[in-house]
């Protein structure tokens, strides 16, 4: 195919559907070498961590509450592993914009969920 448009010439068309086959081929050979694992990883949590993660939903307007909370931390965890949770500073320097009265109030709700 690069030949042919090198040279300026016309591109059969059945060439296009059997790249698009060998391709399906190839996707499926690859899905078929890949093990799945499912994973869980239990830890503990401190206040500054549970504030940062407050911090997190207030800046990207998600409501603070348990489940929302708790879904940010998994999800820092997944992308940037579980040294987030040993350096709070991890999580981003945009999110001390947030209003840090907003974000006490938040955790006197949420720090008896949290068992902090």
């Amino acid at each position: 195919m690069k030949r042919l448009v090198s040279e300026g010439k016309n591109v059969p068309s059945f060439f296009y559907s059997r790249l698009s086959k060998l391709q399906a081929k190839r996707k499926k050979f690859e899905q078929k070498n890949q093990i799945h694992m499912n994973v869980t990883i239990r830890f503990f949590i401190d206040e500054e961590t549970l504030t940062m993660a407050v911090r997190h939903c207030l800046h990207f307007q998600i409501e603070p509450s348990f489940p929302n909370v708790k879904k940010a931390i998994r999800n820092a965890v997944l992308n940037n592993g579980r040294s987030i949770l040993d350096f709070p500073e991890y999580w981003g320097d945009d999110l001390m914009d947030v209003n840090q009265v907003e974000v006490d109030k938040a955790l006197q709700l949420l720090k008896p969920s949290f068992g902090l």
